[in-house]
């Protein structure tokens, strides 16, 4: 039994690749698509676990269909030929899309803070919010 899941293993995964090359290859848009939704088929499981792994509900969803957007729009730029390149290109994809969600939830908050709190976060007096004293401000 685990030597049939290993060669199921090792077919899906040159079944990957193999739809990633024709991709890069593939002129037709029609074709291009049909690709692309099987590619889809293939990742989403898995980057779904990894984005879950650092985004909660319902964050997590909006932030994973940025990441299989991203995948899907640079697919055709991807010029690796091996199945771990490929998932290496797909986990920093995901990633950084993780790091922008996560850099602007600590802006949103940062700023619902400062209107609810001083209106101005550079007149703010909360410790977290003070600057380095090198920091200048070129204010009228």
């Amino acid at each position: 039994m685990d030597e049939a899941l290993v060669l199921a293993f090792i077919s899906t995964v040159a079944e990957l690749i193999k739809l990633v090359r024709t991709y890069r290859v593939t002129a037709g848009l029609a074709e291009r698509l049909r690709l692309a939704e099987e590619i889809f088929r293939q990742i989403e499981p898995d980057l779904r676990f990894f984005v879950f792994g650092a985004v909660s509900l319902p964050a997590g969803e909006d932030v994973l269909q940025e990441v299989l957007k991203a995948v899907t729009v640079s697919l055709k730029k991807f010029e690796g030929d091996t199945h771990e390149v490929f998932w290496a290109w797909c986990y920093r994809i995901a990633r950084n899309k993780i790091n922008d969600h996560l850099r602007k939830q600590i802006s949103d908050r940062a700023e619902r803070h400062h209107r609810k709190n001083s209106g101005n976060w550079r007149k703010c007096k909360t410790p977290r919010c003070r600057l380095p004293t090198s920091w200048t401000w070129n204010t009228p």
